[in-house]
């Protein structure tokens, strides 16, 4: 590569980045963002009882705090090491925040999915173009399993989002 086709690459690429928070994208992308998180909130609300995974989750949480024991997972009052403990950790924080409840157990993983569409939309921003990452965002939030592990206290939404950021 030249010097010159060097400096026109980098400069193309800071137009690019200067143009990823133009006022009109954010608003399409708070648009789409604001609706996805009241529909996750209302189905996080609507859904009654727990799944059998769901459970073990949202309990193991509440049993940290009931028990003062923040290091590891309890679930049932047995140490419970099936999944990493930072879920866990997040499930404890909102609860501590927004008292322990079936929503507030789920809020984590709606962050999650909120953070995930907001990164596939700036990555399709940056690479495709403003319409192509609102397109992205809206097909991603609005995905059948998307939306409903993203109401859902489970570590899937994370799981997604860290891959996600590791990938890009």
């Amino acid at each position: 590569m030249t010097a010159h086709t060097e400096s026109q690459s980098q400069t193309n690429q800071a137009k690019g980045d200067s143009q990823l928070f133009e006022p009109g994208f954010v608003k399409q992308l708070g648009l789409v963002l604001g609706l996805s998180t009241a529909v996750y909130l209302l189905r996080g609300y609507l859904l009654q009882g727990f799944t059998r995974a769901e459970s073990a989750f949202a309990e193991g949480a509440r049993e940290m705090i009931a028990n003062h024991e923040m290091l590891a997972p309890v679930y049932q009052k047995i140490p419970y090491f099936d999944k990493p403990p930072l879920f866990y950790w997040l499930t404890v924080g909102t609860f501590e925040v927004f008292g322990i409840n079936m929503l507030s157990s789920r809020v984590i993983s709606i962050i999650a999915a909120i953070l995930t569409t907001i990164v596939t939309a700036l990555f399709a921003r940056h690479h495709f173009g403003k319409k192509t990452a609102i397109i992205s965002a809206m097909v991603l939030s609005t995905a059948m399993g998307y939306y409903e592990f993203a109401s859902t206290c489970l570590p899937d939404m994370w799981l997604t989002l860290l891959e996600l950021v590791v990938g890009v």
